[in-house]
């Protein structure tokens, strides 16, 4: 959590000092829909997997190690080794504190450009 910054007559003064740090994990999946190929043009399928954890201040999030999890899958079109168009849908689970939870159904266009 940002501490909360205010102005008070001519001075700076912090809020809160509260600090919550999550460790993420990343699976990502792709592959062209031409089997046996070297894939570097043309359309394409993707799943990919995160995974939340709270691994110092819990007790300013949810109280819990497990914060949330967005399993998503699409297709996409790779024009070059450099430039992506994907299209496709995202469940995020979020743990709320005690017994609450949130999940949210997001379709997600994304561009990828590639340095």
């Amino acid at each position: 959590m940002i501490p909360s910054i205010f102005i008070s007559g001519t001075e700076l003064k912090k809020k809160d000092s509260r600090f919550n740090a999550r460790l993420r994990y990343f699976n990502r999946y792709l592959s062209g829909f031409q089997r046996g190929m070297k894939f570097s043009y043309g359309p394409y399928w993707v799943i990919q997997n995160e995974f939340f954890f709270n691994v110092v201040g819990a007790k300013y999030a949810n109280k819990k190690i497990f914060d949330q999890t967005r399993t998503y899958a699409g297709t996409g079109w790779r024009f070059s080794q450099k430039t992506d168009l994907e299209f496709g849908y995202m469940l995020q689970h979020v743990e709320g504190m005690g017994d609450r939870s949130t999940n949210n159904h997001i379709l997600q266009l994304t561009s990828f450009f590639r340095l």
